[in-house]
């Protein structure tokens, strides 16, 4: 699973003109990530033994998403876009 998150941060980031300032969670890197509620994966019951990575890979769903950030702006809490007015009207 490990391996599995790397090609898709690291790896992926590579693959891309944008590889130097992606892929790890460092300072003057950009910060993309996905803040997932803990309780939504555990619940009704996660064995103590499971890894931490592999509980997350397994059992996460789109539900248990609370935040979605990307270049360190916050873009949906809670199932709410934060840069969308749904009340605005597009051009014609």
């Amino acid at each position: 699973m490990g391996q599995m998150l790397r090609m898709a941060t690291v790896g992926g980031a590579r693959t891309t003109r944008h590889g130097e300032s992606r892929g790890t969670l460092e300072v003057a890197r950009a910060a993309d990530m996905v803040l997932i509620d803990w309780r939504d994966i555990a619940w009704p019951y996660l064995d103590p033994e499971i890894r931490l990575l592999d509980a997350v890979i397994q059992r996460a769903k789109a539900s248990a998403v609370r935040a979605t950030i990307c270049d360190g702006d916050l873009l949906n809490r809670d199932g709410r876009f934060t840069r969308v007015n749904r009340g605005a009207r597009g051009a014609a």
